[in-house]
């Protein structure tokens, strides 16, 4: 089965500034992203988001808040960067 591509939609890829999807390292076997700035993620869920399979990654909220490149990466009010990743297979 072929289908398109989905495109990342974050804040950071659609200013195309800051630390989009793209630069960071997904571990897949692992079930791991490594951000920027080498942080590793905490959480690895597979989800079901508006009819869509993705995983949704998050980074500790310990890490992010005082890294100097936050404000680059994420303006969430939980202080942590969260990522929505397609499916591997479309990657």
């Amino acid at each position: 089965m072929i289908t398109p591509v989905l495109l990342d939609t974050s804040r950071q890829a659609k200013a195309q500034e800051g630390f989009a999807a793209h630069d960071f390292t997904i571990d897949w076997d692992n079930q791991q992203a490594v951000c920027p700035a080498g942080k590793t993620s905490t959480t690895w869920n597979d989800v079901v988001q508006e009819g869509v399979a993705k995983t949704v990654v998050s980074f500790a909220a310990l890490d992010c808040i005082p890294c100097p490149s936050k404000d680059q990466c994420t303006s969430a009010r939980s202080h942590r960067r969260r990522l929505s990743l397609q499916p591997r297979e479309l990657t």
